[in-house]
């Protein structure tokens, strides 16, 4: 497996929250990207909420709460759905894994 630094989330609901969360714990950046601000901001303050519950029962120390939630870059260019689909769809249909356009790797989403 290879090694990685950054990863892109697309979405931020319950799924995108979630995977964001995880990867930004383990010390990866993430970048988590939504079509409307109000839709990140919500992610983006569950994350803080399931972190703070996480500090509130000694899992997780409050300076590495702050550090993992320093690692969520906020925000991307953002397009329609529609179009997205479309441009996304190519990749998509690819296995996991494989290389996408941009020179990214196709991961596992469970939406669409």
């Amino acid at each position: 497996m290879s090694e990685f630094q950054t990863i892109g989330v697309v979405g931020a609901g319950t799924m995108g929250n979630g995977i964001a969360h995880v990867f930004a714990r383990s010390g990866i950046e993430v970048r988590l990207c939504e079509v409307e601000q109000r839709f990140l901001d919500r992610g983006l303050d569950t994350i803080r909420k399931n972190m703070a519950r996480e500090v509130a029962k000694s899992k997780l120390t409050q300076p590495e709460m702050d550090a993992a939630l320093a690692r969520i870059l906020r925000g991307c260019r953002t397009i329609p759905a529609s179009t997205a689909r479309r441009q996304l769809l190519p990749c998509r249909l690819q296995p996991a894994g494989s290389r996408c356009r941009g020179g990214g790797r196709r991961s596992v989403s469970a939406s669409w």
